[in-house]
C-alpha cells in the first residue's frame, strides 16, 4: 500500500461504511503511448473504489457518493466523458443520490460547473497533508537537512513537464536572465514528445539539464550538494497556473529552508498564509499574488529573480530570513498536517445526510 492508497482508507473510515467511496487516481490522464494528444480516453471503471460494502450499482436510497479527486486539478472538459457517463448518467435511475466531490482547488471555473451540475464539493489541502505526514518526514529533525548550506548559485528553477497547461514554464523561463540563475528545461516533452519551438515557437532560451528528470516528487537529495538544495532563491513553477491549486512543489523550499517565489495561478501565496505559513514580502513585494493576468503575473515574479541573480550579498539576507525560514520548517512538520485533515473532517461533517 502506497500513501495515497492509505490516505484513501483513511478518508473511507471517516465516511463511514454507509456511505461509497470512489476514486479518481493519481496521475491516470496521460498516455505517451498516444502522441501528442496523450489522453487517454477515459472510461466508467478508471475510478477505484475503497472499501464501500455496496459495491457497484444499484445503490442504496439516500446513500452518499463521494468522489476524491484530491490529487489532480479537475478539468470538466478534458474529462467530459468521465463526468457525463461515469456520475451523471446514474441521475436518470437514482433520484436520491447525492454526489460529493473531494478536492484540492479553490475557487475554478470548473468547481464553479461541479456546482451547478449538482454536485456538492469538500475542499482540503491533500497535498500539503500528503506531504507533511507522508512524503516528506523523513527530512524531519535531521542535521543533513536542517543546518543551512553554502550557496551555490541565486536561484534555481527545475522543469520537467513542458507542455499543454505547463507550457507556461517556457514562456516564464525567457522573461529569466537564466545565466545569472539554474534552471533545467528539455528540448523535448517527456510525455507528449514535443520540441520547445513545437510548444513555444518564440522560445529563446536553450535546453539546459542539473539531473536525471526523474517524476520523483518524494524525494529530495540531501546527502550532497545539488543546484536545488544549494541556491538561494527557489522558483516553484506549479502544475498549473489558471487557479489556486498547491502541490508537493511548494513544500520544497520549505523543508530545504529556502525563500521562495511562486509562479501558480493569482491567490496562491494567500492560500499557503491561511494555512499558517510566512511568505517574504519583508524583502520584495509578493502584489503578483493578486495580478489576475497569468503573463502580468509571472513578468512580476521574473523581476524579483532577475533582482534576485544580480545580488552578491545573498548569505547576509538569508541571515535575515532566518527566522522566517525556521518558522516555516517548523510549522510543516508540527501542526500543519492535522490542520489540514481538520478541515476535511470538517468539511465532510457540514455535507453529510442525517
Amino acid at each position: 500500500m502506497n500513501e495515497i492508497e492509505y490516505i484513501n482508507y483513511k478518508i473511507f473510515d471517516m465516511i463511514g461504511s454507509k456511505n461509497y467511496l470512489s476514486v479518481f487516481p493519481n496521475g491516470y490522464r496521460w498516455d505517451p503511448e498516444l502522441g501528442s494528444e496523450a489522453l487517454r480516453p477515459i472510461q466508467e471503471n478508471i475510478w477505484s473504489k475503497y472499501g464501500s460494502v455496496h459495491g457497484k450499482p444499484p445503490f442504496p436510497k439516500d446513500i452518499n457518493i463521494f468522489l476524491d479527486h484530491s490529487w489532480e486539478p479537475i478539468e470538466v472538459k478534458l474529462d467530459k466523458r468521465f463526468w457525463e457517463h461515469g456520475f451523471l448518467h446514474y441521475e436518470s435511475i437514482y433520484d436520491n443520490l447525492k454526489y460529493k466531490v473531494i478536492h484540492s482547488e479553490k475557487d475554478s471555473v470548473d468547481l464553479k460547473i461541479l456546482k451547478r451540475s449538482g454536485f456538492k464539493t469538500i475542499h482540503w489541502f491533500s497535498h500539503g497533508y500528503l506531504c507533511s505526514e507522508h512524503w516528506y518526514r523523513l527530512y524531519k529533525n535531521i542535521s543533513i537537512v536542517t543546518e543551512y548550506r553554502d550557496i551555490t548559485t541565486p536561484w534555481v528553477c527545475a522543469n520537467r513537464l513542458i507542455d499543454n497547461k505547463r507550457s507556461y514554464r517556457i514562456e516564464f523561463l525567457n522573461m529569466l536572465a537564466v545565466d545569472r540563475g539554474t534552471y533545467s528545461l528539455l528540448a523535448n516533452d517527456p510525455q507528449t514528445g514535443r520540441s520547445l519551438k513545437e510548444i513555444y515557437p518564440e522560445n529563446r532560451v536553450q535546453p539546459c539539464s542539473f539531473d536525471d528528470h526523474e517524476n520523483t516528487s518524494a524525494w529530495i537529495t540531501v546527502d550532497q550538494t545539488t543546484p536545488i538544495n544549494g541556491a538561494f532563491l527557489h522558483v516553484v513553477t506549479e502544475t498549473v497556473v489558471d487557479r489556486v491549486h498547491l502541490t508537493e512543489k511548494i513544500f520544497k523550499p520549505i523543508v530545504l529552508k529556502q525563500p521562495f517565489v511562486l509562479v501558480g495561478g493569482a491567490g496562491c501565496l494567500s492560500y499557503l498564509q491561511d494555512y499558517g505559513f510566512s511568505t517574504f514580502n519583508r524583502w520584495w513585494s509578493e502584489d503578483y499574488d493578486n495580478i489576475q493576468d497569468t503573463t502580468e503575473r509571472m513578468q512580476a515574479v521574473a523581476e524579483i529573480v532577475n533582482w534576485i541573480g544580480k545580488q552578491d550579498k545573498l548569505e547576509s539576507l538569508r541571515n535575515q530570513m532566518k527566522e522566517t525560514l525556521d518558522y516555516n520548517y517548523h510549522w510543516f512538520y508540527n501542526g500543519f498536517s492535522s490542520k489540514c485533515w481538520d478541515e476535511l473532517v470538517k468539511n465532510v461533517a457540514q455535507t453529510q445526510t442525517p
